[in-house]
């Protein structure tokens, strides 16, 4: 690069643009600021750098107005939205447009609990050092444990034509990518490659994150696939029971 263009790009503003998981609506995004050759100087460094922090393998880049897939860091525009795909496709959806909660009028005001509008209370246990109250708390853990937790999430996957139905055991806490999610439970039952996941109501699942909150209480899903792949495979995540 001829020195006077390198000097150009080291002075010019800094671009602070933000980038989603690929389908996932509910992200709420990784924030970046670039600024000339810092602090990525090439797109594989800023690549691994999303892989990182969205938790995904980042492949591809793509405007998320238009589609358009970013190959150089010169396409970047500040202020923009752009989206990481792990298998190299895009999937048009209103990112970034999911409001946030609020809890109270006042911007940094903590939401209030319930023991804190009750006029009598019972009287706290006494104080101990940190070491025995984590005992007694990892007693109390053993002694009730959460009914039907089992480290994950029961869910029932059925194929909407043939009937075939497999009970998995799904890992929430350390989801795989959706795609490879779709992938697996499909290959569980026997099915080739699915490309649509719904509820028993016909609701389409699009992400990890619509599946841990907005359909949290639905334990059965049907998949749909296009063709026929009698291949069987069990992940870390979910396993048949």
């Amino acid at each position: 690069m001829p020195m006077r263009r390198r000097k150009l790009r080291l002075a010019e503003k800094a671009r602070r643009i933000t980038f989603f998981r690929n389908g996932d609506y509910f992200d709420s995004g990784v924030k970046v600021a670039l600024k000339g050759l810092r602090p990525f100087p090439t797109m594989p460094h800023l690549l691994d750098y999303l892989s990182q922090k969205t938790h995904i393998p980042a492949k591809k880049l793509f405007n998320a107005k238009n589609g358009q897939l970013i190959a150089t860091l010169d396409q970047f525009e500040d202020g923009g939205s752009y989206i990481v795909s792990s298998d190299g496709k895009f999937e048009p959806l209103p990112y970034g447009s999911v409001p946030r909660l609020q809890t109270s009028h006042v911007a940094d005001a903590l939401p209030a609990k319930r023991e804190d509008l009750e006029l009598f209370r019972p009287v706290p246990d006494p104080v101990y050092g940190k070491k025995k109250q984590k005992k007694k708390k990892d007693a109390e853990a053993k002694m009730n444990p959460s009914p039907g937790r089992r480290e994950g999430r029961l869910l029932t996957v059925a194929a909407r034509e043939g009937g075939a139905r497999a009970t998995l055991l799904f890992n929430d806490k350390s989801p795989p990518p959706f795609e490879d999610l779709l992938r697996d439970f499909g290959h569980a039952l026997g099915l080739g490659r699915v490309k649509n996941m719904s509820t028993p109501s016909g609701r389409q699942v699009r992400s990890i994150s619509q599946l841990k909150n907005e359909f949290q209480d639905i334990d059965t899903f049907f998949l749909d696939e296009t063709a026929s792949n009698a291949t069987y495979l069990t992940g870390q995540n979910y396993f048949t029971l």
